[in-house]
């Protein structure tokens, strides 16, 4: 039974115990005029009563709506947390994974299971762990936040993952932090595209300065020829004039 169909049947009982009290035809007795006393003070004591339970019927309908819309919320931020084409992880303040969506799991080759409370130093290449542990001393524990960074993680087959990610820090109610969120895009393949632009313009360099090279050196062994060949020419026209004079 529901407290409103409670208070309601106790509404009727009420009434009809006033009404049958207040009646004039009962011969006054000190047991009577007893009762109507405590009849006064329970009558008091409900009203009290039924003006609390309003008011919780009150809250429990704010609260019923406050968790339909948190429940609302929740499942929103879930649909953009599992369909997000970028990984998102959640670690506590030991770098320990307690969370991580579908695109992380699909980036690194891990379960869900797998990952549970894994350390995140398992996915990261022993070079990169100082630079990790130094942004997360002077940005995320000193201003909550982090600029855009790119480092290389490690997948569950032991290739090697070019990403950039951006961090928060996570507080609780006392404003003591308790964890750090992370996007996390995976640039492999933008990274090795980047690499082999930067190779075949090294290779174009290479074969148009080679060939160069042999015009360049060809040049110069003809002018030096032609140098010798005038020192020659000049020798012979001295020698000659020499004779005629």
């Amino acid at each position: 039974m529901s407290t409103r169909t409670l208070f309601s049947t106790e509404e009727k009982i009420i009434h009809n115990t006033d009404k049958l009290l207040s009646d004039d035809t009962h011969a006054s007795n000190p047991l009577l005029d007893e009762l109507k006393k405590l009849f006064k003070s329970y009558k008091k004591l409900y009203k009290q009563s039924s003006r609390l339970i309003k008011i919780s019927d009150r809250q429990q309908d704010q609260l019923r709506n406050a968790e339909a819309a948190l429940r609302e919320s929740e499942e929103k931020y879930r649909g953009l947390y599992n369909s997000s084409i970028d990984g998102i992880l959640y670690v506590d303040m030991n770098d320990f994974i307690l969370d991580a969506n579908p695109s992380f799991l699909e980036m690194t080759g891990y379960k869900a299971e797998e990952l549970k409370n894994k350390n995140i130093a398992a996915l990261i290449p022993p070079k990169w762990k100082v630079k990790l542990n130094n942004i997360k001393e002077t940005q995320i524990l000193s201003r909550g936040r982090t600029d855009e960074y790119e480092e290389k993680m490690i997948d569950k087959h032991g290739n090697d993952l070019s990403v950039s990610v951006c961090s928060w820090l996570i507080r609780d109610e006392k404003d003591s932090p308790i964890g750090i969120w992370s996007i996390v895009r995976d640039i492999s393949e933008r990274k090795r595209a980047e690499q082999l632009k930067e190779d075949v313009e090294r290779m174009v360099q290479h074969d148009l300065k080679t060939p160069l090279n042999g015009v360049i050196g060809l040049s110069q062994q003809m002018l030096k020829s032609i140098e010798q060949e005038i020192l020659v020419t000049e020798k012979i026209e001295a020698k000659i004039q020499d004779l005629i004079d």
